[in-house]
């Protein structure tokens, strides 16, 4: 008496036999989805939980030609069975994770917006001055050109014509996160955060006393916070020595009383995506001129402005009928110009006064160049010897 299909498929799964070939032959696609779940769950009684090619094979010893022609590839196969999910199981389930995942952005993201204006100290008068700066990217920043700027706070806060100073982007690099290649023996994340804290924001808040200080998030804030949200092991090893500070605490926001200004959504799925969110995060002074880290920003509102990130002076000269001729700034950096990554050499480096006229939104600006020397205000500085910069 011939055996049915059922028995030559239950005698290949629990003992190997052969399907013979003029049986295979003539198996329809349901039948090879009846055998393979059959063989797929013997592998799980058994604890296995992968089903191969290779076992179907030698189990089953069918061709590969009897099962190709229904299914084109044994993944396929796989998921016309359920073993496996299909492609568009695949994308919804990663969908799903991808947005729960992405949970604590958007809480992240609700929270930083409410850190715009936490410590808002609206200057008094018809004539404003800032004094505004980006790109210092923490130990990387040029001691000479901080020292002026420092300096010419001091001064301008001393005259009683400081209004605030604006630190427009990338205050921190933090390039084990970036990328470039760094070494990981040469990780100083902690360093870098705790530079930035003590020779950078202290000595300015020192110097602008009580006056408003205002951090516009750069790229590097960006990629900062997204990190500290991730928490992940990585992560968590770079920064082991500062693990109890959360996103403001490593920011210094609290302790050096500075607003940040950061409207990207953390969300955002690709390299590409998060260059345009950074592009979001700006702030408009007097209804005057408009501060952001990039130069997307002079096409925001048709204002005066500056912008950092590109660490090399350019001006602008804009008109319309409104605000009629007008310039716009990109600043260079405060980062040193001996960069061993990139050709910094080609870089400038340089601050900004902004004067605004309240009444008429009047600016005029009053950019510093910093080479060896600079001149704020008819006083010169002289770089000392241990300033090192490139000449």
């Amino acid at each position: 008496m011939s055996k049915t299909k059922t028995e030559y498929f239950n005698d290949a799964i629990k003992s190997g036999k052969k399907i013979p070939d003029k049986i295979a032959s003539k198996l329809t696609e349901q039948d090879f989805i009846t055998l393979i779940k059959g063989l797929w769950q013997f592998r799980q009684d058994d604890g296995c939980t992968t089903l191969s090619r290779g076992y179907f094979r030698t189990r089953t010893q069918i061709k590969d030609s009897h099962w190709e022609k229904y299914f084109g590839t044994f993944p396929a196969f796989q998921r016309a069975a359920n073993i496996t999910p299909t492609r568009g199981q695949k994308k919804l389930a990663n969908d799903i994770a991808k947005h729960k995942d992405a949970d604590i952005y958007r809480k992240m993201n609700a929270e930083r917006a409410t850190w715009a204006d936490k410590f808002s100290r609206p200057a008094k008068g018809r004539i404003k001055t800032y004094v505004a700066a980006s790109d210092f990217h923490d130990k990387e920043c040029d001691p000479f050109c901080l020292r002026v700027f420092v300096d010419t706070i001091s001064r301008i806060k001393k005259a009683g014509q400081l209004a605030g100073v604006i630190l427009a982007g990338d205050i921190f690099d933090l390039p084990e996160f970036g990328r470039f290649p760094v070494d990981p023996r040469t990780w100083d994340a902690a360093g870098r955060i705790k530079f930035v804290h003590e020779k950078i924001l202290k000595p300015v808040r020192k110097a602008a006393g009580d006056a408003q200080i205002d951090m516009i998030e750069g790229n590097h804030e960006l990629r900062l916070v997204k990190h500290m949200c991730n928490a992940d092991a990585a992560t968590m090893s770079i920064l082991s020595e500062v693990h109890n500070m959360g996103v403001r605490e490593m920011l210094g926001l609290d302790k050096f009383e500075i607003n940040y200004i950061g409207k990207a959504d953390l969300t955002a799925w690709n390299k590409g995506d998060e260059n345009n969110q950074v592009a979001r995060s700006f702030k408009i002074y007097d209804d005057a001129f408009l501060v952001h880290h990039e130069p997307q920003g002079r096409n925001i509102a048709g204002m005066p402005g500056i912008n950092g990130h590109h660490h090399h002076h350019l001006v602008w000269h804009d008109y319309n009928v409104n605000r009629r001729s007008y310039e716009w700034h990109q600043l260079g950096g405060m980062h040193y110009r001996d960069a061993s990554y990139c050709d910094g050499e080609k870089w400038s480096n340089g601050f900004i006064i902004i004067h605004v006229d309240t009444e008429t939104k009047d600016v005029v600006f009053n950019y510093t160049d910093v080479r060896d020397f600079a001149e704020v205000g008819g006083k010169f500085y002289t770089r000392k010897a241990n300033e090192h910069n490139l000449h």
